[in-house]
C-alpha cells in the first residue's frame, strides 16, 4: 500500500507528465527548440552548451583523463565482482532469513524515501551524477572523441543526466578508448563515496545514541523521550550503537539498569527493569528505536548528508559498473567480448548475463519487500 507520501509525488511526476504531453502537443516547436523530448518513458532536456567547456578540459588535461580512466579499468573489474558476490549472498541471507542480509530497493521518493529527506536524496543525486557525466564527457574528448550533446532527464521516478557521444564514431573507437570513457563515471563516483567517508569520520565524532522513537508494551514507552541523548548504561560510556549492543549484551531481562541520558541539556539518571527481546528471549532490552547522536551535529543535518551522498555515490559506482547492459558496466562486457568474438556471440553472452544479473537484483527486491514492506528509508 502507498503511503500519503508516496502519493503525493506519484500525484506530482504524473502532473509533470501529463504537463510536457500537453506542451508538447501544443508547442511541439518550441520544446524542440530547447531540447526537451520524450524518449520512451523518459523526459529529457538536451543541450550543445555544455561541449565547449567539456571538450576544453579534456582536451587540456587529456593525458591525466586518459591515465584516471585507465586505472579505472581494474577498479572497475573489481567493482563488479563485488556487487554481483554481495547481490547473491545478500539473496541467499534473506532466503535463509539469517541476520546480516540488507534491504534492496529503488530509491523512489515519497515510497522508500520520506518526504522530508528529499533535500538530501535531491542533493546525493546531484552530487553523483553531475561528476559521473562530466567524467564520461572528460574522457571521451581526450580520446579525441566528438560529444552529440548532455542534458538530464526523469525516467518515471528516476532523475538522472547523460553526455551523449556520436555514436556512429564511438562504436567505431578502439576497445580501449572505449572502456576507459566507460568506466570513467564509476570511477569518479567511487573516489567520491571514499572522500565522502572519510569527511564524515572528521567531520562527524559520536557522543551517545539518541533516542528517535520508543515501543509501544516495552519499557522505555512512558520513561524516555524522542530526543533523550544516551550517554553511559551503569556507568559504561555509550558512544554508538555498537557501544549500547555490546553494553546491554551483558543484561537479561528483568535486569534493573540506571541510563544516564541527557534531556534539555540536563544530565538524568533513570532506572529502568530491562524488557524481553522478541526475537531472543535471553536478551533483555530498553524498547527504543535509536540513531548515533552527533555533538558537532546536534540536528543531525551533516549526517543526512553525509548518509544519502555515500549511499547514493556508492549505489551508482558498483551498480553501473556490473555487468548489466545498457549500463557502463554491460556495454564495457559487450565492447570486451566483441574483441574476443567477432559475430553475434558477443551480444548473446553479453544480454544472457544482463537478464541473470537484473533478475538476481529484482530477487534481492522482492526478497526485500516480503520481509519488510515498501519501508520509507531515513538515514
Amino acid at each position: 500500500m502507498i503511503s500519503s507520501e508516496g502519493g503525493i509525488f506519484l500525484l506530482t511526476v504524473a502532473a509533470i507528465y501529463l504537463s510536457f504531453f500537453l506542451l508538447r502537443e501544443i508547442f511541439p516547436e518550441k520544446l524542440e527548440k530547447h531540447g526537451l523530448s520524450f524518449d520512451g518513458p523518459a523526459i529529457i532536456l538536451r543541450t550543445k552548451k555544455l561541449n565547449h567547456f567539456i571538450e576544453q578540459v579534456g582536451k587540456k588535461y587529456s593525458k591525466i583523463w586518459k591515465i584516471y580512466a585507465t586505472l579505472g579499468i581494474p577498479l572497475g573489474i573489481i567493482l563488479a565482482i563485488y556487487g554481483i558476490y554481495v547481490m547473491h549472498l545478500n539473496a541467499i541471507l534473506l532466503l535463509k532469513g539469517a541476520p546480516g542480509a540488507a534491504p534492496t530497493q529503488p530509491l523512489i521518493p515519497g515510497v522508500t524515501v520520506g518526504l522530508d529527506a528529499l533535500p538530501y536524496f535531491a542533493l546525493a543525486i546531484l552530487i553523483t551524477f553531475v561528476p559521473h557525466e562530466l567524467s564520461h564527457g572528460f574522457v571521451l574528448t581526450a580520446e579525441d572523441l566528438p560529444i552529440e550533446s548532455s542534458g538530464i532527464l526523469l525516467f518515471l521516478v528516476i532523475p538522472g543526466g547523460f553526455v551523449e557521444p556520436v555514436e556512429e564514431v564511438f562504436e567505431k573507437a578502439e576497445a580501449v578508448k572505449k572502456l576507459r570513457v566507460l568506466v570513467a563515471g564509476s570511477l569518479t563516483n567511487f573516489l567520491e563515496a571514499l572522500v565522502i567517508l572519510l569527511a564524515s569520520t572528521l567531520v562527524l565524532v559520536p557522543g551517545g545514541v539518541v533516542i528517535k522513537q520508543t515501543i509501544p508494551n516495552m519499557p522505555a514507552k512512558g520513561i524516555l523521550e524522542p530526543g533523550d541523548i544516551l550517554v553511559a548504561i551503569n556507568n559504561s560510556q555509550i558512544r554508538n550503537l555498537a557501544d549500547l549492543t555490546k553494553v546491554l549484551s551483558k543484561f537479561k531481562p528483568g535486569d534493573k539498569v540506571v541510563l544516564t541520558i541527557i534531556r534539555d541539556k540536563e544530565r538524568l539518571n533513570i532506572t529502568l527493569r530491562l524488557g524481553q527481546h522478541p526475537q531472543n528471549k535471553s536478551r533483555g532490552i530498553i524498547g527504543a528505536y535509536f540513531t548515533v547522536y552527533y555533538p558537532s551535529d546536534p540536528h543531525g543535518v551533516l549526517y543526512k548528508i553525509f548518509w544519502w551522498s555515500y549511499v547514493v555515490t556508492m549505489s551508482v559506482a558498483v551498480i553501473n559498473i556490473m555487468p548489466i547492459y545498457p549500463l557502463d558496466g554491460g556495454k564495457s562486457l559487450k565492447t570486451l567480448l566483441e574483441k574476443i568474438w567477432h559475430d553475434k556471440r558477443a551480444d548473446l553472452v553479453t544480454y544472457g548475463i544482463s537478464l541473470y544479473l537484473a533478475a538476481l537484483i529484482l530477487v534481492n527486491i522482492i526478497l526485500s519487500l516480503a520481509k519488510w514492506g515498501p519501508r520509507i528509508w531515513y538515514p
